[in-house]
C-alpha cells in the first residue's frame, strides 16, 4: 500500500470515528430529549387528574358539606379528555382503578380494552395490544391519586411511542446518510491532501530516479522548489549524503590512482632488471648480482607500501582501542630501542605515569613514524627531542627537531595520503607518503588529534594529544606489553 493510500485510509478512519462519536451523541441527545418530553407530559397528566379531584372535593365541601365525597366517578376521564381534546402530542391512554385493581373509569380511546394493573410508582416501556392487532410500544406509568380523607385511587397512563420511534428511526437514517456522505468526502479530501502533501516527495523521487538512471552523482535535489518543512530537511540531508558519497568516491579513486602510481614504480624497476638479466645475464654474469640486489630492494619497498596500505585500511575498520597503558612507559621502550642507534634523539619524560586507553602497537607506530621523519630531516649534527607532559585532561606528546623544516605551502597537505614534501628524497629512502596519514588515522581512532608546526630552515614540531583516563589504575608493575621487543 502506498503512503498516499495509507494517509487517506488513516484520515478517513479518523473522520469516521469522530463522526460516529458525533452522530451517536446527537442521536442519544435527541432520544433523551424526546423521552424527557414524554415524562413531562406523563407528569402533567397525573397533576391534571390530581387537580380535578382536588377541585371536586373542594366544590362538594362548599356545596354539600354533609355528603361524603365518592371518588369513583366512571365518567371522569372521558369528561377530562373531551374537555381538553383527544389529540395530544402523542395521544394517551388512561384509566382509573381502585387499589384492588377494579377499573371504574377509562379514556374513551381505550374502548372496551383495559390497561394492565400494576402497583403505583412504576414507570417503564412495555408492549400492549391497544385497539391494534399488534403490540404497541408505550411508556407505561402507574401513580397514586390522593383524595382528602379518602382511600387513594390509582391512575394508569400509557403514552404510545410510535411517533417517537418514527422520529428516532428517521433521525438515525439521516445520520447514517450523513455519515456515508462524510466518509466519501473524507476519502476524496484525503486523496487531495495526501497528493498535495506528498507532491514534493514525488518530485524529489523523480529527481533521484533520474539521477540513478543517468548515474549523475554530481546532480542534487533542487531545494528551491521545496517549502521549509520536513521534506526540505530530508532533501537537504540527502544532498549532504550525496556530497559525502561523491567525496568518498573521489578520495577512493584518488587513493587507487596514487596507490597504483606508487606500485608501478617498483614493479617497473623489477621488470626492467628482470628483462636486463634475461637479455644480458649470460654475457655479463656480474649484472645478475646487481640486478638481484635492486629487485630485492624494490620488493622490500613494495612490501612496505602494501603493509602501509593495509594498516591505513584497518585503522578505519578496527574497533576503538580498550587497553589501558602507561604512555610514559611506552615512550621509554621506544627510546631504549632507538637511542643506541640514534644518539641524537633526546628525551624529556616525567616520572609520573600517564594512563591512556589505546592499542600500544598502533601508538608505537605513530611515534616511530614521527621519529623516522625527524631523522630524515636533520643533518649529522642535528638533534631530536621527544617529550610528553600532562596538559589538563590530555597527554601531549611532542617530537621536535632542528632539521631543514617544511615550507608553509606543504603544511596543509602533510597528512594526506601519498603526499611527499621532497618526492625525490622520499623515493630514494623508501618512503611511501603514507606514514603521516596512518599516524593521523591512528590518533583520531584513539580520540586524539595530530598537528604539525614548521618553518623552513627552523626545524619542525609534531604534536599529538590523547585523552587521559578519568579513573587511572593504581600504580603497580609495568604492564606486560612494555617487556616486548
Amino acid at each position: 500500500m502506498t503512503i498516499r493510500n495509507r494517509i487517506t485510509l488513516w484520515f478517513t478512519l479518523l473522520v469516521t470515528v469522530l463522526m460516529l462519536i458525533s452522530v451517536t451523541m446527537a442521536w442519544l441527545g435527541t432520544r433523551d430529549r424526546l423521552y424527557a418530553n414524554l415524562h413531562a407530559e406523563l407528569q402533567s397528566k397525573v397533576e391534571k387528574i390530581q387537580e380535578v379531584y382536588d377541585g371536586m372535593v373542594f366544590t362538594q365541601q362548599q356545596l354539600r358539606p354533609d355528603l361524603k365525597f365518592n371518588p369513583v366517578v366512571p365518567e371522569l376521564l372521558s369528561e377530562i379528555v373531551a374537555r381538553e381534546g383527544h389529540s395530544s402530542q402523542y395521544g394517551s391512554f388512561m384509566q382509573l382503578s381502585t387499589l384492588d385493581g377494579r377499573v371504574f373509569s377509562r379514556s374513551f380511546n381505550l374502548g372496551q380494552k383495559r390497561l394492565p394493573f400494576q402497583q403505583p410508582g412504576i414507570t417503564q416501556v412495555e408492549k400492549f395490544k391497544i385497539n391494534q392487532p399488534v403490540a404497541t410500544r408505550v411508556l407505561y406509568a402507574s401513580r397514586l391519586i390522593q383524595i382528602q380523607e379518602q382511600v387513594p385511587i390509582t391512575l394508569q397512563i400509557a403514552l404510545p411511542l410510535t411517533e417517537l420511534d418514527r422520529i428516532l428511526q428517521q433521525a438515525l437514517l439521516w445520520h447514517v446518510l450523513e455519515l456515508a456522505v462524510l466518509i466519501i468526502l473524507a476519502i476524496l479530501m484525503g486523496q487531495f491532501l495526501s497528493r498535495r502533501a506528498l507532491a514534493p516527495m514525488v518530485s524529489m523521487t523523480e529527481e533521484v530516479q533520474a539521477m540513478e538512471a543517468d548515474q549523475a552523482l554530481d546532480r542534487r535535489v533542487d531545494l528551491s522548489k521545496l517549502s521549509p518543512d520536513e521534506i526540505h530537511e530530508l532533501a537537504r540531508t540527502f544532498n549532504g549524503l550525496l556530497d559525502h558519497i561523491s567525496e568518498s568516491l573521489e578520495l577512493q579513486e584518488r587513493f587507487i590512482a596514487d596507490a597504483s602510481h606508487e606500485m608501478r614504480s617498483p614493479l617497473t624497476v623489477i621488470r626492467g632488471h628482470a628483462q636486463l638479466v634475461r637479455k644480458r645475464g649470460r654475457e655479463h654474469p656480474e649484472l645478475i648480482e646487481e640486478c638481484l640486489e635492486n629487485v630485492i630492494q624494490e620488493t622490500h619497498r613494495l612490501e612496505r607500501l602494501v603493509t602501509d596500505l593495509l594498516i591505513l585500511v584497518r585503522s578505519r575498520q578496527s574497533d576503538p582501542p580498550d587497553q589501558e597503558l602507561d604512555l610514559v612507559a611506552l615512550l621509554r621502550q621506544i627510546l631504549n630501542e632507538y637511542q643506541p642507534l640514534h644518539p641524537q634523539i633526546q628525551a624529556r619524560l616525567p616520572d609520573q605515569m600517564l594512563w591512556v586507553q589505546g592499542d600500544p602497537d598502533a601508538l608505537k607506530r605513530v611515534v616511530i613514524n614521527l621519529l623516522d621523519n625527524a631523522l630524515r630531516a636533520i643533518g649529522p649534527e642535528g638533534h631530536i627531542e621527544l617529550s610528553v607532559r600532562e596538559l589538563g585532561a590530555q597527554a601531549e606528546v611532542i617530537v621536535l627537531d632542528d632539521g631543514t623544516g617544511i615550507e608553509a605551502q606543504h603544511l596543509p597537505n602533510l597528512f594526506k595520503r601519498f603526499y611527499r614534501v621532497d618526492t625525490a628524497r622520499s623515493r630514494a629512502d623508501g618512503g611511501s607518503g603514507l606514514g603521516l596519514a596512518i599516524s593521523k588515522e591512528i590518533i583520531e581512532a584513539h580520540g586524539g588529534r595530530l598537528a604539525a608546526q614548521s618553518e623552513w630552515g627552523q626545524g619542525s614540531q609534531f604534536v599529538f594529544w590523547l585523552p587521559l583516563l578519568a579513573d587511572p589504575p593504581e600504580d603497580g608493575p609495568a604492564p606486560s606489553w612494555v617487556l616486548k621487543n
